[in-house]
Parts: structure tokens; sequence; C-alpha cells
């Protein structure tokens, strides 16, 4: 509960005045990834202990960061599924509609993220479920070989991790 109203206290400070609050301007920010975005990548992944590279790339493959994307009952950035994730967009005291808010979605994503991670601890698991392929899971655990959707966030957010400069250089390059 604590950790709900810190993340609810955020989200007011953000919502507020998010104009004022400036990117980092080291911050090497990809032509992908909206920079009035990129701020609320940072809050959710601190505030949930999630890559904020793996957010920015499953938002990538999820909408190409189009707030507004609706494909079925599948919502905003991280194409929340609001009929099967209802009671965690209500444990906000959120809408549907407030799934289309850059940052509310980013949230419910990171809080459902952790939540996996939480059980499985584990990108391949992790992934596959949230992309809603449960098979992937067992050929997962069963082989060690990722899905489809899998490699793809990791090797876009690797990509991120890059461009913010987040990996070290080695020999010289």
């Amino acid at each position: 509960m604590k950790k709900l109203f810190s993340i609810l206290f955020l989200l007011l400070a953000f919502s507020q005045n998010i104009n004022a609050y400036e990117t980092d301007k080291s911050i090497n920010v990809s032509e992908d990834v909206p920079e009035d975005m990129i701020n609320y990548f940072e809050l959710a992944g601190n505030a949930f202990d999630i890559c904020p590279e793996v957010l920015e790339a499953i938002a990538y493959h999820e909408s190409r960061f189009f707030p507004d994307s609706k494909n079925g009952q599948c919502y905003g950035l991280m194409q929340i599924n609001v009929k099967v994730h209802k009671k965690r967009i209500l444990k906000y005291g959120w809408t549907e509609e407030d799934m289309l808010d850059p940052l509310k979605n980013i949230i419910v994503a990171a809080d459902l993220l952790k939540e996996l991670y939480d059980e499985y601890e584990d990108n391949g698991p992790v992934l596959a479920i949230y992309s809603g392929n449960y098979s992937a899971v067992r050929e997962y655990e069963k082989s060690g070989v990722l899905c489809n959707y899998a490699n793809a966030i990791l090797d876009k957010s690797y990509e991120l991790e890059e461009l913010h400069k987040k990996h070290e250089v080695k020999d010289g390059k």
C-alpha cells in the first residue's frame, strides 16, 4: 500500500506540470523514443525496479509510441488489455480511458511486469506472458529458446541502453 501511495504521489507531481520537468540532457535519446516520454519510462522503471529501456522497447513494439493506440481491448503505449487487467487499473483508481494517458499506461504495464518478474525472475517467461503467448513459456522452460517477441524486446532494449550509454565501451569501440 505504501508503494501504491508513493507511485500515485509521483504521478500527481508529474501530471501537475510535466513541462517543467526537463529530461536529463546528458542522456543520448533515441530518435525512436519521444523525448517527452523518457521521464515516464524512467519514473516507472525506478518505481517498479524495471529497466526503463525494457519498458521503452515494449512501447516501441506494441504501439510505436502512439499513446492513443487501440487494438480491440488493448489500449495505449504498452497495449494494456483493459478487460484482463481491469482490477490492476482500478487498483489505481483509473478507468479504461485512462489507459490512453502515457504515464498511467506505463505504470500499469510496469506493475504487471514487476509482478511477473517477482514470480519468474527471467525475461523469457515474463515477456512471453506479457505478450499473451503462454505456450512460449512452456517452450522456453523446456528448451530455453526465447519466443520472437522476447527476442525483439531484448534486442531493442539493448539498442536503447547503448544509445543511453549504459553499456561500457570495450577495446576502444
